[in-house]
């Protein structure tokens, strides 16, 4: 049984969890039977005091009291009445008082039964059988005196108030069978596994808005003078079976073979791909087992691996291969309701397959005081799934298809290493890396037509986040490039950006066309280290997390500094500071924009794409055992008090804000375990 009362960093929001498990383990004669019931609640709230982005984009001259010290409706509007709407001028502490909510309640049981039958010594047949059922409120209501309405109260407009109800449930079921035979015959260690793995998920979201209320205290929809829309309800359902087969063999403890076949089919593919076939196959030597090593008493563990198999992938939602049609139950002929086509489908849609190759090395040398595990891989991924562009003429625009092939080669390695074991005292380390780097080996036509796309975005100067990057996809080129213009900089004879060309000329217009990636925000290595340091009842456990080598384009410099709107919103202090200015200045940012309606968007450029390498100390705790012998004659099992911490610092070469919609915090707790 568990309670968890989790306040959150903005005013009046919270996150609660209570929960109870129950176990029953029995076994008579050859049978085991095991089961687990668990139910969990969880109650949330969000603050009503709104996004903490709404309080650092209020200019620092802006009054949120009057002279009598009363909260405002809405700030000041500074200078022309046109230049600010009304979101700009919303007060987010006067809102605050009001009775407006967001709250959300869910509930989860489940409970999950095994079987597993000793046949005879060498056989065993295993079967587990799980249903969880989940439910979820939320009622999202605003004030009628709020000026966040999308009809505010008004002379002409005598009635808001908005309620948004969403009612979630979920049940699914997971039923896993299973034979297993392991027997050793001399030297040959044997162990076989067939199974059956079907698994079923079925979800109904029911939403519904409703408008016109009372007050802020009258919030049921029995007090609403208008359903804005009816009921809602969308539904999904999955099914997936799979069959598969394991064969482990082993000769001594020295040769190692391994070899599995699986049989999948999923509801979520098209009527003509819905099964698939996936394998594997492995070998490895314990070169530790051979006679001349056991005489090297400092190797403890020297194993050499290679594995190759195909795995398939299901990332995307239900019925997405399927044509669906919505009923437009607001109007009624004489046949009926009418439908409208809203989803196209390909029932040639089939699974994602990758083909993976992975070498891996393993040993352990003095007795633990140096662990290691390094896997090399490189993987072909064919079939990749995708949103594919069609003429709109159909009127549709994407659809579901398999197209491209992804290729891919990293490395992960674990070290450990235990540098102190004694009876009072004990020190362990651990450290990780791993390096990822993918790349297109062949692109589709959609693909190359989306790429094209993204230039008529950017040509289009109505268009809006022209001064966001978009991703562009080429063959050869890695799946998560910065694309936009190689840049000189600020140009310090006019102040101008001086941007060069793909052919090298140099220019002081930005082109779409000549964007080129600049940079890959997947780094070239990342991973943790840390350590836990013990003596006698005391424990102290740290973990670091780092990334290096990738880059991030730095949009708090362009929407803060270069691109500012000083006139509605406040800015960075490196506005006035950092720009050009004069002839003769060598400047990171441009000049500043004179005029509201002037203000230029700052297009992708390589001004901004900067490396980021980060390092964070991501936990952080220290516990107290206490005395076995007293906890004996208590009746207790263990109890141990503990202090922990997360994120105490972040280090990072990129200077950007974080957390404006909900601040990011250093958090610490206490917690008491206790086992009876």
């Amino acid at each position: 049984m568990f309670y968890n009362n989790g306040n959150g960093v903005m005013k009046e929001s919270f996150r609660d969890n209570i929960g109870a498990d129950l176990s029953v383990d029995y076994r008579l004669n050859k049978f085991q039977i095991k089961n687990k019931l668990t139910y969990q609640q969880t109650k949330s709230k969000e603050s009503p005091y709104g996004s903490f982005s709404e309080y650092t984009k209020k200019l620092p001259y802006d009054r949120a009291t009057d002279e009598y010290g009363n909260y405002v409706k809405q700030t000041e509007r500074w200078r022309g009445s046109t230049w600010f709407t009304d979101s700009d001028l919303i007060n987010p502490l006067w809102e605050a008082q009001l009775g407006s909510f967001d709250k959300t309640d869910s509930d989860e049981l489940s409970n999950e039964t095994g079987i597993n039958w000793y046949i005879t010594p060498h056989l065993l047949a295993k079967a587990t059988f799980k249903m969880t059922k989940t439910t979820s409120h939320r009622n999202n209501f605003i004030d009628p005196k709020s000026t966040k309405n999308q009809t505010p109260l008004s002379m002409t407009n005598l009635t808001s108030g908005e309620l948004r109800t969403t009612d979630e449930e979920g049940t699914s079921w997971d039923l896993t069978a299973n034979i297993s035979y392991n027997r050793n015959i001399e030297k040959n260690n044997i162990n076989f596994n067939m199974g059956i793995n079907s698994q079923n998920t079925n979800g109904k979201t029911t939403s519904a808005e409703y408008r016109g209320f009372p007050s802020g205290q009258l919030t049921s929809p029995n007090y609403a003078e208008d359903i804005y829309s009816k009921p809602l309800v969308d539904q999904s359902k999955t099914r997936l079976v799979g069959f598969v087969g394991v064969l482990n063999y082993s000769y001594d403890n020295i040769y190692l073979f391994d070899a599995s076949l699986r049989l999948d089919g999923s509801s979520q593919f098209g009527s003509e791909k819905k099964w698939a076939t996936f394998w594997s196959t492995g070998a490895g030597i314990n070169l530790h087992n051979y006679n001349f090593m056991k005489n090297i008493g400092w190797v403890n563990l020297l194993k050499v691996r290679v594995s190759y198999g195909l795995t398939g992938k299901v990332n995307f939602p239900s019925y997405t291969a399927q044509t669906m049609y919505e009923i437009q139950n607001d109007e009624w002929y004489k046949t009926g309701y009418g439908a409208s086509l809203i989803a196209f489908g390909n029932e040639n849609l089939g699974w994602e397959k990758k083909y993976t190759t992975n070498l891996g090395l393993d040993f352990d040398l003095f007795n633990g005081a140096i662990q290691f595990s390094g896997d090399y891989y490189f993987d072909r991924t064919v079939d990749l799934v995708n949103d594919v562009t069609i003429p709109s003429s159909t009127g549709f625009t994407t659809y579901k298809d398999n197209l491209g092939e992804v290729e891919g080669k990293g490395f992960e390695i674990n070290l450990k290493s235990t540098i102190i074991n004694t009876q009072d005292w004990s020190l362990n380390a651990f450290f990780n890396i791993s390096h990822d780097k993918r790349k297109f080996t062949k692109i589709a036509e959609s693909l190359k037509a989306y790429n094209d796309l993204v230039v008529d975005h950017f040509n289009d100067n109505e268009a809006d986040d022209l001064s966001t990057p978009f991703t562009q996809y080429v063959e050869g080129g890695s799946l998560t490039p910065i694309y936009g213009m190689r840049s000189l900089g600020i140009d310090p004879t006019n102040g101008q950006e001086l941007f060069v060309k793909k052919n090298g000329e140099l220019t002081y217009e930005w082109s779409a066309s000549e964007q080129v990636a600049l940079g890959d925000t997947e780094p070239d290595a990342q991973g943790s280290f840390g350590f836990n340091l013990r003596y006698k009842n005391w424990s102290l456990f740290t973990t670091f997390m780092y990334q290096f080598g990738g880059q991030e384009y730095n949009t708090t410099l362009v929407e803060k500094v270069e691109d500012a709107d000083i006139y509605r919103y406040n800015a960075d202090k490196r506005v006035l500071t950092d720009r050009w200015q004069k002839p003769g200045d060598k400047a990171k940012y441009r000049a500043l924009s004179s005029g509201l309606f002037s203000i230029t968007q700052t297009r992708p450029t390589e001004r901004f794409v900067q490396n980021k390498n980060v390092l964070t100390c991501n936990s952080l705790s220290i516990s107290y055992d206490f005395n076995p012998e007293l906890l004996k004659k208590l009746h207790l099992g263990m109890v141990r008090l503990e202090l922990g911490a997360n994120e105490l610092f972040r280090l990072s070469t990129i200077k950007a804000e974080r957390g404006l919609s909900y601040p990011f915090a250093r958090t610490m707790d206490i917690t008491l375990h206790v086992t009876f």
